[in-house]
């Protein structure tokens, strides 16, 4: 499971599928990323945007680079399992269903 240390930066490489086929983001898309809790009740960190320019990403094949920031991690005061929540919003409006990846949200202890 990917670990998220609190304080720190965080950066994940996530290939987004549907129906067990890759999903080709539409150029124009708004991708979004949270931390949400392992019941997808509680907002954790976030929303950050998923811009399509961020190295190593490929919308074309479904590959988003979610990142989040020390300062954005540093907010987070419970830990243990947690979701990724992923977010594509196409050009004209229409939300996907979410993608989620277990994650391990693990407190900082170098300052």
């Amino acid at each position: 499971m990917t670990r998220i240390v609190t304080g720190n930066d965080f950066a994940l490489g996530v290939k987004l599928t549907k129906d067990k086929k890759t999903f080709e983001i539409p150029t124009g898309s708004i991708v979004k990323a949270a931390v949400v809790s392992s019941n997808y009740d509680v907002l954790r960190a976030g929303p950050v945007n998923v811009p399509p320019d961020t190295p190593g990403s490929d919308w074309l094949n479904s590959l988003v680079i979610v990142k989040f920031t020390a300062s954005d991690t540093g907010m987070i005061n419970k830990y243990g399992p947690a979701q990724l929540e992923i977010e594509v919003t196409d050009p004209t409006g229409i939300k996907h269903p979410s993608w989620y990846v277990d994650v391990l949200i693990v407190k900082g202890q170098i300052n």
